[in-house]
């Protein structure tokens, strides 16, 4: 039943069509990965704020530490701040543009229906 319902939706949309819906598709599914990098950064980020001797214990901040040459730790944990407000306005500008090309998908399709509907609608025989 989904299957056949999944075919009869697929009815209304040409090849190009069908390909802007996949590529919209796998940009949600980046969508949900920034939200799900955005949201599983600030706790840590927290952690770090109250306990700063996380930056030597914890193995993946210590790389990091020693990767950007051993600042203060002060310093360190500002950038770190810094690269999460970065990150969360990348993901903020995505979604965004994401949310754009979707209305704009959408606005198209609509269109699109609507001119096929009035068309047939006109190509009717008129009943006098």
């Amino acid at each position: 039943m989904p299957m056949d319902l999944f075919r009869k939706l697929l009815f209304f949309f040409d090849r190009r069509e069908k390909r802007q819906l996949v590529l919209l598709l796998l940009g949600v599914f980046v969508g949900a990965g920034f939200e799900v990098v955005g949201l599983g950064i600030i706790v840590p980020f927290i952690g770090l704020l109250g306990q700063p001797e996380l930056i030597h214990t914890q193995k993946h901040l210590a790389r990091i530490y020693l990767a950007v040459g051993s600042p203060p730790t002060r310093t360190f944990i500002i950038w770190c701040g810094l690269a999460i407000i970065a990150l969360i306005i990348i993901k903020s500008l995505y979604l965004g543009l994401l949310g754009y090309v979707q209305n704009r998908f959408l606005a198209a399709k609509h269109t699109s229906l609507s001119r096929r509907l009035l068309k047939v609608y006109l190509h009717q025989p008129y009943m006098f």
